[in-house]
C-alpha cells in the first residue's frame, strides 16, 4: 500500500481499527496516577506487574459511582479502548468500575438480602416505633472514628438534656462482626437505653462488610431497644440498615431523626403548657359545675329527706299490709263460710231438711197450679157460656131479630123459598105468630 497518511488520518484509522476490533472490554489491574481535576473527569493509569495504560472516565460517566476510586485499588473496568490523536497515547475510556472481587461480593450480598427477607427480617410489621421524646440514647460505633463526632455534634446541637451513653465497638476487620454484636447486648442489658444508634463513616464495600453479616443482622433484629442505623455516606448501601427499625443515610441524620430540636422541644412544651393551662381552666370550670349540680343533688338526696321518704314508703307499705290482710283475712273468712255451708250441706239432716223443704215447695208449687188451672177452667167456662150466650139464638131474638119457618118447620132464608098465600111462622124471643103471604117483593124489583 503506498498511500501517503496525514497524522490525523492515520490516528483517524487506527482509531477506527481498534474500536472495531475490539469494542468494549474488561480490564483488571492497579490504579495509579489519579487526577480529578475541576473538569470533574478521572484520570489515572491501569498497571499490572509488566504494563501500564492511559484510562479516562468522563463526569458523565463517573458521577454514578458509589465510591472514588484511589491509588492503590485493585478494580476491573469495563472500557472502550480508543487513541487520543492530539498525544498518539492508546488510551481506554473507562464506562465501569468495580473493586476486584466485587462482583462474588455483591453476589454474596443478594443471596443474604433474600434470605433475611424470607425470614420476615425486613418486614416493616417487625419495626419498632421511635420514642418522640427520648431520654437516654446509645451510640454504637467506632469511638475513634469521625462518625462519632458527628453525632456527638448534632446530639449537642439538637438534645442537651438527653443522656447519651457510648458503647465503643470495632466496625472493620474480621473481628468487628462480633464487636457489634457484643455492643448490641450490652445496649439491651441497660433497660434505660430508649434508642441506640448504629453508624459508621463511609468506605468501601470491603471495608463496610462487616454491616452485613448475617450475625450482627440477627442482633439487630433480636434487639429490644429500637435502632436506627446510620452507616457510610448516602450512595452506601448495607443490609443493617434493612433490619434496623429506621435508616438513616448519614450517621448525622441517624443522630436528626433520634431526636427532637432543643427549640422545638421548648415550643412544644411551650405549646402543652398552655394547653394546660387552658384545659386546667375548662376542668375547673367543669368541675364548679359538677360542684353545683352535687350541692343540688345533696340537697335533693339529703339523709333527712331520705329518711322521710322511707318512713312514708314504711307507712303506705305498713298501711298496705295490713290492708292486703285484711283482704286475705275476709276471703279467708268467706271461704271458711263457704265451706261451712257445703259442709252442711253435706250432712243427712241437712239432705233431709233440702228434702223435705223441696217437697214442700213442690206441694205449694202443685197447689198454686192447681188452683191456677181451676180459676184458669172457671175462667174459660165463663167466656165460653158468654160466648155460648152471644151465639144463642133467642139473644139475637131478643136482639129485635126473627126467625121465619114454613108449616115443614124450616127455616126460611130467602124470599125464594116462598110463595104468595102460603103459610108462615115468625119467632120471636118471646113468641110466635102465624102469617099469610100476601106480597112477595124482591130487591131486584125496585
Amino acid at each position: 500500500m503506498n498511500k501517503i497518511f496525514s497524522i490525523s488520518e492515520l490516528n483517524h484509522t487506527l482509531q477506527g481499527l481498534i474500536a472495531s476490533n475490539l469494542g468494549v472490554i474488561k480490564v483488571d489491574g492497579e490504579i495509579s496516577n489519579f487526577v480529578r481535576p475541576a473538569s470533574g473527569h478521572y484520570y489515572f493509569s491501569l498497571k499490572d506487574s509488566k504494563a501500564q495504560i492511559r484510562c479516562v472516565m468522563f463526569k458523565s460517566t463517573n458521577r454514578y459511582l458509589d465510591v472514588a476510586p484511589k491509588n492503590g485499588d485493585k478494580v476491573l473496568v469495563r472500557a472502550m479502548p480508543s487513541l487520543y490523536e492530539a498525544r498518539g497515547d492508546l488510551q481506554l475510556v473507562v464506562e465501569h468500575i468495580e473493586t476486584a472481587g466485587l462482583g462474588a461480593l455483591l453476589l454474596k450480598l443478594e443471596k443474604l438480602k433474600q434470605k433475611i427477607r424470607l425470614k420476615g427480617w425486613t418486614n416493616t410489621q417487625n419495626k419498632q416505633l421511635l420514642p418522640t421524646y427520648p431520654q437516654n440514647i446509645a451510640v454504637v460505633t467506632s469511638k475513634t472514628g469521625a462518625a462519632l463526632q458527628d453525632v456527638l455534634t448534632v446530639l449537642a446541637r439538637r438534645a442537651v438534656h438527653v443522656n447519651v451513653t457510648i458503647y465503643p465497638c470495632l466496625v472493620q476487620g474480621s473481628e468487628a462482626p462480633q464487636s457489634i454484636i457484643s455492643a448490641l447486648q450490652s445496649v439491651n442489658s441497660n433497660t434505660e437505653c430508649d434508642i441506640c444508634l448504629l453508624v459508621r463513616g463511609g468506605g468501601s464495600i470491603e471495608d463496610l462488610w462487616s454491616f452485613n453479616d448475617e450475625r450482627v443482622l440477627e442482633a439487630i433484629y433480636q434487639s429490644k431497644t429500637p435502632i436506627v442505623c446510620g452507616v457510610g455516606h448516602e450512595t452506601d448501601n448495607t443490609l443493617s440498615e434493612l433490619v434496623a427499625d429506621h435508616i438513616a443515610p448519614t450517621p448525622s441524620v441517624a443522630a436528626e431523626i433520634a431526636t427532637q430540636s432543643y427549640p422545638d422541644v421548648i415550643q412544644h412544651v411551650t405549646n402543652l403548657s398552655l394547653r394546660l393551662v387552658k384545659q386546667t381552666k375548662l376542668l375547673v370550670q367543669l368541675k364548679k359545675a359538677s360542684h353545683k349540680e352535687s350541692l343540688l343533688a345533696l340537697n335533693a338526696y339529703h339523709p333527712e329527706k331520705q329518711i322521710r321518704a322511707y318512713q312514708q314508703k314504711c307507712d303506705y307499705l305498713s298501711a298496705s299490709l295490713q290492708q292486703q290482710i285484711q283482704i286475705k283475712s275476709t276471703k279467708v273468712g268467706e271461704r271458711f263460710i263457704q265451706l261451712k255451708l257445703r259442709l252442711s250441706r253435706c250432712s243427712p239432716l241437712s239432705q233431709i231438711k233440702q228434702t223435705q223443704n223441696s217437697i214442700q215447695k213442690s206441694q205449694i208449687t202443685f197447689d198454686f197450679l192447681l188452683q191456677n188451672t181451676i180459676k184458669n177452667s172457671q175462667q174459660k167456662h165463663v167466656n165460653l157460656q158468654t160466648k155460648l150466650h152471644t151465639l144463642d139464638p133467642k139473644a139475637t131474638l131478643q136482639r129485635g131479630y126473627t126467625i121465619t119457618k114454613n108449616v115443614k118447620g124450616s127455616v126460611i132464608n130467602s124470599i125464594n123459598n116462598l110463595t104468595e098465600d102460603s103459610l108462615v111462622k115468625t119467632m120471636f124471643y118471646d113468641g110466635v105468630i102465624t102469617s099469610n103471604i100476601i106480597k112477595i117483593e124482591s130487591k131486584n124489583n125496585k
